[in-house]
């Protein structure tokens, strides 16, 4: 039995890729038809934004896309190209991405600046037309966005160039963020959008069972209660797989043969009693940082609204302290970002503005709680916050 649920918890890690991609059969056509009719087309190319909430599926989808799309490629019945993928998070700059395209494309490395200028006469040149259509993945676009959004502007202007033969695939949790940019970005988007819904419950326990399958360590109805209980929440599908893996921790603990009901309500009251716990263990690690600095800040002063460009100063000092890189002013920006759309943070003014305000939705005891059991920062919660 004790193989049987760590085989199950193997099967329900995030990380683990299922051989399908259940209940997103119709986003996943509709990216295939687009990139392969640009890809058809040739010439100039295009953007596609996708959106939705955490936990939908939209990048997995664009890897299942792409992976047949290069199998098509492979057997001649569709023009080769090169794919790239960038992920705005894990850049130390916006503007570093220009570095990380170019050498994409060229295999040359330099420094961004240059990179810029190589960019923009490579994808002014006629010569493109001899070249494969690039198809570029820009996952965590919110990261990229800075006060002049230069980056945001020549990734969706390229492709609109006569022979850019560039398609930019754009994905973001943010549903408004392109009526979010300056109007100079927006005119250039010009872009398809394909918007990804929140699971459903019954997809939920669809994705769940898949995984799932032949193992019998999971009761069907188990499965369903978690379903229900996270469609209710969120419908992300990683706070689903979190649940299960909890709920299989417990019947492993107890010499259960199956996860029962039982061990989904246990697992219910432990992750979601609280919703800004489930929102502190579903945030980044840089959003983590944030949100401890901004309880320290608030333990400090007494004062629940907080100035963003304090909790800022004080994330960079707690990356200091740990022997960190100093995060970018764009990513904490979109930390803080995200967190209000989790409703950690509320905000008191224009979201990009240093010197605006946050109200501080979430107590010590509850970020204590939530990171508890994280290796790396559950000591750290605890000295900063001082509980």
């Amino acid at each position: 039995d004790t193989c049987k649920f760590a085989r199950a918890d193997e099967a329900l890690q995030l990380s683990t890729t299922p051989s399908s991609l259940p209940c997103r059969e119709g986003e996943h056509e509709e990216i295939k038809e687009v990139l392969r009719d640009a890809i058809a087309r040739g010439k100039s190319g295009g953007c596609i934004y996708i959106s939705g909430v955490p936990g939908t599926g939209k990048t997995a989808s664009v890897h299942a896309v792409i992976k047949d799309m290069k199998a098509e490629s492979d057997k001649g019945s569709l023009e080769p190209f090169i794919y790239i993928e960038i992920n705005g998070q894990r850049l130390p700059k916006p503007n570093v991405l220009y570095s990380v395209l170019l050498q994409g494309l060229t295999g040359k490395k330099t420094d961004p600046v240059q990179a810029a200028i190589s960019l923009d006469s490579y994808f002014g040149s006629r010569s493109g037309l001899r070249r494969p259509v690039c198809v570029l993945l820009v996952d965590e676009l919110d990261y990229l966005i800075t006060r002049k959004q230069t980056v945001l502007y020549n990734l969706f202007e390229w492709p609109t160039r006569k022979h850019a033969r560039l398609i930019v695939l754009g994905v973001a949790n943010t549903m408004d963020l392109p009526e979010r940019m300056l109007p100079r970005v927006c005119s250039r988007l010009g872009l398809r959008r394909i918007t990804f819904a929140p699971y459903n419950h019954q997809q939920l326990q669809e994705i769940i069972s898949s995984r799932l399958a032949d193992l019998e360590a999971f009761d069907a109805k188990a499965v369903e209660l978690c379903s229900r209980k996270v469609a209710a929440v969120s419908g992300d599908v990683r706070k689903a797989l979190q649940l299960c893996r909890y709920a299989c921790e417990l019947a492993r603990q107890d010499k259960s043969d199956f996860v029962s009901l039982k061990h989904i309500e246990m697992a219910v009251k432990q992750l979601f009693s609280n919703p800004y716990v489930a929102a502190v263990q579903g945030s980044s690690l840089l959003e983590k940082i944030v949100i401890c600095s901004a309880v320290q800040l608030m333990k400090e002063t007494g004062d629940t609204n907080l100035s963003v460009e304090h909790i800022h100063d004080r994330t960079v000092e707690i990356h200091r302290q740990l022997n960190f890189e100093d995060p970018p002013s764009s990513q904490l920006s979109a930390a803080c970002a995200r967190l209000q759309e989790t409703r950690v943070f509320t905000p008191q003014g224009d979201w990009w503005r240093q010197t605006d305000k946050v109200a501080v939705n979430i107590q010590g005891d509850d970020v204590c709680f939530a990171l508890r059991q994280d290796s790396m920062l559950a000591s750290i919660a605890s000295a900063l916050v001082g509980f």
